[in-house]
């Protein structure tokens, strides 16, 4: 029989399910509008803490406000006015759900549990969204489902997003994950972070970044940016810096995924990203219309924002009629 449960619940009006490690108390929910992480508590100094600082009512995720935890597909945060190249087609979203043309649509979709796998080591959710349509979303023409697979084992929680192609032409497709961590109940200004990223992605006053190889430059120019787990561990300390970078060029363990961390020298609780491929986007809060500072945005995301205009990515952001394309990452946690 296996050690893991899953239940379904609501959040407001909203449909979620819960996955719960039944022995080790680790739990997590989901909900199904935009398969949106919500929480995940972890077993902590005799109590439970939730180490997702995600949308607090159904109200405030329906409005979505600081795309908290959100699926960002098929594109992961801005694209400038909208407008994008494909296959030499110009595309333009002239509609869109949010104010801003960011992060994508998946966000506004409704998921559904298309299947369970459990087994004594986890249990997985794969969650499916209906097809898009071409003209569903103004500005992207193709036909597309999406997946999310999430998995949770242990310390461990992975997540895998997943676009497949139905249309009988190629699609673009770039996806990323949005999560805030919260290392403990103070603000982030005293967490550790570690980023081992050898370029910071250099952007222009509307954070697209630079044509061409001008947007990466060698982190070593960049001191008070430099968050190697080879510079000393005080000089990493968050402190007041405001944060909202992207990083490229991540260097992999041994098992091929990149680690980027958040660590609280006051509960001695290491939080730790992983992503199997792309880029690393770090967001401290600052200008959120609500509790500024209260975690940190550690984003994976499968490439540098704005890809769909980015001649270097052409063919790899495109899926071909049929194929699909997968994002892996997710987090793990351990304590001193």
């Amino acid at each position: 029989m296996s050690r893991y449960s899953l239940i379904e619940k609501q959040f407001g009006n909203l449909e979620t399910v819960e996955l719960k490690d039944d022995i080790g108390g680790t739990k997590l929910e989901i909900a199904l509008r935009g398969a949106v992480l919500l929480n995940y508590f972890i077993p902590i100094e005799n109590n439970f803490l939730n180490i997702i600082d995600g949308f607090l009512t159904s109200e405030e995720l329906m409005h979505s406000p600081s795309a908290r935890s959100w699926v960002m597909a098929p594109f992961a945060n801005r694209i400038p006015e909208g407008k994008y190249f494909f296959n030499g087609i110009k595309h333009q979203f002239k509609t869109h759900p949010g104010k801003e043309i960011m992060h994508g649509f998946a966000a506004y979709e409704n998921f559904k549990i298309e299947k369970v796998n459990r087994s004594e080591e986890y249990i997985e959710a794969v969650l499916a969204a209906d097809e898009i349509d071409p003209g569903k979303y103004e500005g992207y023409q193709f036909k597309i489902k999406i997946m999310t697979v999430i998995r949770l084992s242990g310390k461990n929680l992975l997540l895998k997003i997943i676009c497949e192609n139905l249309d009988d032409k190629a699609a673009p497709f770039g996806c990323g994950w949005h999560p805030y961590f919260k290392a403990g109940e103070n603000s982030i200004d005293n967490l550790v972070l570690t980023i081992d990223a050898e370029e910071i992605i250099q952007v222009d006053d509307s954070l697209i970044p630079y044509e061409g190889k001008k947007a990466y430059a060698d982190i070593k120019k960049f001191p008070d940016l430099d968050f190697r787990s080879k510079v000393d561990e005080k000089k990493r300390i968050i402190g007041k810096r405001e944060l909202n970078h992207g990083y490229s060029n991540l260097m992999n363990h041994k098992d091929g995924f990149h680690r980027s961390a958040v660590y609280n020298p006051e509960n001695g609780l290491t939080i730790t990203m992983f992503q199997g491929s792309g880029i690393t986007l770090v967001y401290s809060g600052d200008t959120l219309p609500d509790r500024r500072r209260d975690s940190i945005a550690v984003e994976p995301m499968q490439f540098i924002t704005n890809a769909f205009n980015r001649k270097e990515l052409m063919n790899k952001i495109k899926v071909e009629p049929g194929e699909k394309s997968e994002f892996i990452s997710g987090v793990e946690y351990k304590l001193e």
